[in-house]
Parts: C-alpha cells; structure tokens; sequence
C-alpha cells in the first residue's frame, strides 16, 4: 500500500473539495484567508473562481438621491401605463433592434429625460 502524503486543509482547500462534489451551491459565499483578507467564490461561464471580496459601498449622496427619485417616478410612470401602451414599448423599433423589454427602453428614456 502506497502511503500518501496528507496535506492540511486550509478553508479553501475544504471548500473547493465540497464545491467540486456539489455539496455547496454557487452562491456567494465569503471566506477568510490566514491573512485576514476576505474572498468569495464568484461563478462564470467558465467556472468557479475565488477574488476578492470588496463590501459594496453606499454612497447615499445627493445625486444618486435624485437618481433614485428619478428612477422611482419611471417605475410609477410605467405602471401607469395601459396594456396596450405597454405593448407598443415592446414593439418598439428599438427595442426590437436591441433586444430589450419596452419597460428598459422606456426606463433608459425617461431617466434621459426624453419621455
């Protein structure tokens, strides 16, 4: 019997044996390394891999303030649309040409403020 030599597992190295067997989703999922930085695994059309992990910020300034007001009065204007003006979105030239839903197109035009 051929004995082999037993590397220790680290945190990563256990997860990316657990990964590969399916016992893990591919969700995010964050780590820390013996250093104190901390990865997540992220997924491609590639594969799995690990980067590292950067908390999203919130900037809450007064211009993504209105940027957010902006996008809420779209959302409210979209809805206030009847089904058969929906409908005219969707066959919209351009949104047919980008491949789109009329609810981005119309969005993207009333944040450019074109609506």
């Amino acid at each position: 019997m051929i004995q082999t030599e037993r590397r220790a597992h680290t945190p990563f190295t256990t997860v990316w044996c657990l990964k590969a067997k399916g016992l893990i989703p591919l969700a995010r999922m964050v780590q820390l390394d013996p250093t104190g930085k901390r990865y997540m695994w992220q997924g491609s059309k590639y594969g799995s891999f690990m980067r590292w992990y950067r908390p999203r910020v919130d900037p809450n300034t007064d211009k993504q303030k209105v940027c957010r007001a902006k996008f809420l009065d779209a959302c409210a204007a979209w809805n206030a649309l009847t089904p058969a003006q929906k409908e005219v979105w969707n066959r919209d030239k351009k949104t047919l040409r980008k491949r789109i839903y009329g609810w981005n197109e119309f969005c993207s035009r009333f944040m450019k403020g074109l609506i």
